[in-house]
């Protein structure tokens, strides 16, 4: 039991060390930011630039993760809901991103970024607020449907920053840079999070987190430059037809008869939205809590699957980039996560404390998955932007679709949970359906790899 403690207090020192130092390192990031746009133009170090915005935004977002299920679960029961109705404030929130995902992307492709980007985030920042004001079902019903409207748009300026800020080579890189800044993010609202709350209550984490995202409007007014949607080369639709978004709708048949596109697309984004939204920021802090693992420390177990993220996501983006093998590694990644998945689901049962040895399965577990994640996410953006299917209907586009299907997984993937959970009782064992899955989707990426080469 002394063991258990101290290893939870080594986990609480590590984790609180790791937030604080990113918190500073993203102060000196907005110091250098703007030296950094005078001198470099057109290179991989302007995407330096974006980097404190999307800190500010993820950490605000984060700091109520580590509750976030079991709040929703609060304020539906006492509006007179079933338990189970939880589950829609996800799929509302996820079913408004998934309409808005294509038309996103084409607004970012035909206007100003830099004025979307300042007009979505100020707007975040004002939900944020009424977030922790609201009280009854149906009002968190109409901000999550808010919420659903701006992110797609707002994810789409940022991604397209990246697009133009770095070459086809370096495109791997770039994007490991701005989702190591994104999960560095999570790391550390997910850590301070759950003590936060002790001290300011729920609510009050929500108040810090509209103020942190008030702080990034400003940053983009000062310091984000200023970037036409296609100031750096018109794509094929741009030139031979005119940039509508029918014709848009009217090219996708055409880009999913590509096999390659149709694989990342479809299997990749399945698998990130599964993971990310439905297992690890859905079913996992639903299951701890059901474990009675309190729920500061809920924040400081889930921080160790952006730490996996981070020891493998820059180094395999690059060898992705060295040795044009994105195919190769997203196939590792989706086998990976498969195996994780089977590790954890031996760490307990349900009504029953996690013991010692099921504490460390939990963490290997996450840690595993996380470096895992790290195959699927940067490759995956990179190799969808150098599909050849851009040169139809846009770099922006094509991400957009990717985040259709990421999307799509994250709708599916708290109703899965939510099943698996109620069909085994919240035991650990339901991550072995999870595990099934990945291998599943490993399986089909290989067989769609060999037609494809047939």
């Amino acid at each position: 039991m002394m063991a258990h403690v101290l290893l939870n207090q080594w986990i609480s020192v590590v984790v609180t060390g790791l937030a604080l130092f990113l918190c500073a390192k993203t102060g000196w990031n907005l110091f250098q930011a703007h030296r950094t746009q005078k001198q470099y133009r057109n290179n991989l170090f302007l995407v330096e630039t974006i980097r404190p915005l999307v800190f500010l935004k993820i950490f605000a977002i984060s700091l109520y993760v580590s509750f976030f299920p079991q709040y929703l679960m609060h304020i539906t029961i006492h509006s007179g809901w079933p338990e189970s109705a939880t589950s829609i404030l996800y799929v509302m929130y996820q079913l408004t991103v998934i309409l808005m995902i294509v038309p996103g992307g084409y607004l970012v492709e035909v206007k100003n970024i830099k004025r979307i980007l300042m007009v979505t985030t100020f707007t975040e920042a004002l939900l944020l607020v009424t977030f922790g004001l609201s009280t009854h079902f149906w009002q968190i019903v109409v901000i999550q449907i808010l919420f659903g409207l701006l992110v797609p748009i707002s994810s789409a300026s940022e991604h397209a920053y990246i697009l133009q800020l770095s070459s086809e080579k370096e495109r791997s890189t770039a994007f490991s840079l701005y989702y190591n800044s994104l999960k560095g993010a999570m790391l550390a609202g997910i850590a301070l999070g759950g003590s936060l709350s002790l001290y300011t209550g729920e609510r009050g984490v929500f108040l810090v987190a509209g103020a942190a995202v008030l702080v990034a409007t400003l940053y983009v007014f000062f310091c984000v430059p200023n970037l036409s949607a296609n100031q750096h080369g018109k794509h094929r639709l741009t030139t031979k037809k005119p940039f509508n978004f029918i014709f848009v709708l009217k090219a996708l048949p055409r880009a999913f008869r590509n096999m390659q596109f149709s694989k990342i697309t479809i299997l990749i984004g399945l698998t990130l939205g599964i993971l990310n939204d439905g297992v690890i920021l859905f079913g996992m802090p639903l299951i701890l809590w059901k474990h009675h693992v309190p729920r500061d420390q809920i924040g400081q177990i889930l921080v160790l699957f952006t730490i996996g993220f981070f020891i493998t996501n820059k180094t395999i983006s690059r060898k992705a980039d060295e040795w044009k093998a994105d195919s190769l590694f997203l196939s590792l990644g989706l086998l990976g996560l498969g195996i994780s998945f089977f590790v954890l689901a031996h760490f307990g049962n349900h009504n029953q404390s996690i013991s010692m040895m099921g504490l460390l399965i939990l963490m290997l577990g996450l840690l595993l998955s996380g470096m895992f994640r790290g195959f699927l996410l940067s490759t995956g953006l990179s190799a969808v932007s150098k599909n050849a299917v851009t040169r139809v209907i846009g770099k922006n586009v094509a991400m957009s679709i990717f985040n259709f299907f990421q999307t799509l997984g994250t709708i599916i993937g708290p109703l899965f949970m939510m099943f698996l959970f109620n069909t085994c009782d919240y035991s650990s064992k339901a991550f072995n359906w999870v595990g099934g899955i990945f291998i599943a989707f490993f399986l089909l990426f290989i067989l769609r790899l060999s037609v494809r080469n047939e």
